[in-house]
């Protein structure tokens, strides 16, 4: 995922409740079961942590009996997140949909709003700010941060001012991108920072795709339609970049080069024009046909060395499934991004053995045993890998009746760090700990997210297990916030 991204989709990570196995703590009979880390390298203290007693970070009432007892909601009657609306580093929460309506803004036949939660140093704000929104074209109007399908809209700073914008792909009469057979756009409803949406929406144009309802949303990985919407080239605008050529569900290939279509954005439109960037091999009959592939092959784009351009990595060896050279000294195939396109040859970036098999075959796992991210966690603007599930649980911390800990390689530049540092995090009431660094399980919610905007990650805990409510719910509700600290 692109660094710019990054930050909404610790939010819209939000959106997506993630598991990790069925939380039944059953030996897997590999790993160290959370024990001494015999065979791996050594172990250092980070210089960051998470501090281990939690500040009480209040929280206003929901509507709700149980709060807001998850940082994000996207069910009937409950859609809310906690992002960055307004631009001031520190996430709000916002409510977007009505609590009395299964699917409805605030007062949508009249002047839709969002209700905005203002975060602060220490609280979230009590009483909710009217954040206003425009209309939307049907009867339940914006009503979530984003929608797929007829009508559907995104939430995402497409202008490159730091804001989010409300982007409507579609035309909710059509399902197609507006105008789809003259001039095809988007609506985009600026974010003035302050109030809110711009009522009157600013038309910006986009390319033609060669699918049947054109750009109709900001992604697509239907079938041979395949595109997302990310800065691929730096200048600090997200990008319309085609993957793969609707005629074939291969990579472009029409001039006997492989290559992405991408269309430029220019700060008010997709220019037309397209530059074919290039890519390479990817050892597979379609090619890199997907900017992330996360099924049989895995691959992603993502700037992991730091340079500013985003580039392709590969994570696994497609005839194997595995981690390149698994058995040996492990490594990831990192493809550089360059003007116009990614290296040709791959660079070797190394990564640690995980004390499995297939290693890490994946930038990221969520599946039973296999507990891994890669993210920013020590706040050097590098991303590093995390290792956050003991290898002999499905779903447990690493040592999670004692010390718990997660397991962190930082990021040299080169590859992941040979040297190990044990990450302390602290208990969550749970006999599994936190084992993901975003979940939402049966017992409690917890997710990463920067909540004092002081640049370092915080692990927040919105839900007591013991009740399934946020905590203090009738009282003064709060969520624990374990404050990322030097």
């Amino acid at each position: 995922m692109v660094r710019s991204e990054r930050a909404l989709a610790v939010v819209i990570l939000g959106v997506m409740a993630c598991g990790g196995g069925d939380g039944s703590g059953a030996d897997a009979g590999s790993g160290d079961g959370g024990g001494a880390d015999s065979g791996l390298p050594s172990t250092v203290d980070p210089s960051n942590r998470f501090a281990l007693d939690s500040i009480e970070w209040s929280v206003p009432p929901s509507g709700f009996d149980d709060g807001f007892a998850q940082p994000w909601s996207s069910t009937s009657y409950r859609y809310w997140s906690t992002l960055d609306v307004d631009g001031d580093k520190q996430p709000d929460i916002v409510q977007t949909g009505q609590t009395d309506q299964i699917q409805s803004t605030w007062d949508a036949a009249g002047s839709p709003y969002w209700k905005v939660f203002r975060g602060g140093s220490e609280r979230w704000a009590a009483s909710a700010v009217t954040w206003k929104v425009p209309a939307s074209g049907s009867a339940s109007g914006f009503f979530s941060l984003s929608m797929t399908g007829s009508g559907g809209w995104q939430t995402f700073d497409i202008t490159g001012d730091g804001l989010p914008d409300l982007i409507q792909t579609s035309d909710p009469a059509t399902g197609a991108v507006w105008d789809q057979d003259a001039s095809p756009y988007w609506k985009v409803f600026e974010n003035d920072g302050e109030s809110g949406f711009d009522e009157q929406a600013r038309v910006w144009p986009v390319p033609d795709s060669g699918t049947t309802n054109g750009f109709d949303s900001a992604s697509s990985t239907s079938s041979s339609w395949q595109w997302e919407t990310f800065d691929i080239d730096g200048d600090h605008r997200p990008d319309l970049v085609q993957t793969s050529d609707p005629a074939t569900g291969k990579v472009w290939d029409d001039t006997g080069a492989r290559h992405w279509k991408v269309f430029h954005n220019t700060g008010e439109s997709f220019d037309h024009r397209v530059i074919a960037w290039t890519v390479p091999d990817s050892g597979t009959a379609e090619g890199f046909d997907t900017a992330n592939s996360t099924a049989t092959y895995h691959w992603r784009v993502m700037d992991l060395d730091d340079d500013g351009r985003i580039d392709l990595v590969e994570t696994s060896d497609p005839a194997t499934g595995a981690v390149w050279d698994a058995a040996g000294e492990p490594y990831w195939k990192l493809f550089a991004g360059q003007d116009g396109g990614f290296a040709a040859e791959a660079s070797k970036w190394r990564v640690p053995p995980n004390g499995l098999a297939e290693g890490f075959f994946d930038p990221s796992s969520t599946s039973a045993y296999r507990l891994w991210t890669v993210i920013d966690i020590d706040g050097d603007r590098d991303l590093d890998l995390v290792q956050t599930g003991d290898v002999a649980h499905t779903s447990r911390v690493w040592d999670a009746s004692g010390d718990p800990y997660w397991k962190v390689w930082r990021n040299d530049r080169a590859g992941f760090s040979s040297e190990l540092y044990r990450w302390p995090v602290p208990k969550n009431g749970t006999e599994y700990g936190f084992y993901q660094t975003l979940a939402q399980d049966s017992y409690t919610t917890w997710m990463l997210i920067d909540a004092d905007g002081d640049g370092h990650l915080d692990l927040l805990q919105s839900e007591d297990p013991s009740t399934d409510t946020v905590w203090d719910a009738a009282g003064s509700p709060y969520w624990k916030i374990f404050a990322g600290v030097e």
